[in-house]
């Protein structure tokens, strides 16, 4: 069960080192948590899903699966990052 727990560590070590950097260059972008966050949730449920995860035929694992859930995981992320800093 903590193999659950590891993406979202990782994850946070990316978002505090950006978070960071963007101090230290003084820019601030508003809702940069979220593709983070949503990386580490789909990462997550790829976990979960990869016993049963095949790509034409051939098993990805628990190491690949996760991997292939980053893209859609950043893609929501940032699209729902662009959406909310639209409002202000």
């Amino acid at each position: 069960m903590d193999t659950f727990f590891i993406p979202c560590l990782y994850f946070f070590a990316m978002w505090d080192a950006y978070r960071s950097v963007l101090q230290q260059l003084k820019e601030e972008i508003a809702y940069q948590f979220i593709p983070f966050v949503s990386c580490a949730y789909f990462v997550t449920v790829g976990i979960m899903f990869s016993p049963r995860v095949q790509l034409f035929h051939y098993h990805l694992g628990p190491i690949f699966t996760p991997m292939l859930f980053v893209i859609p995981g950043a893609s929501i992320g940032l699209f729902a990052q662009f959406l909310l800093s639209r409002r202000k």
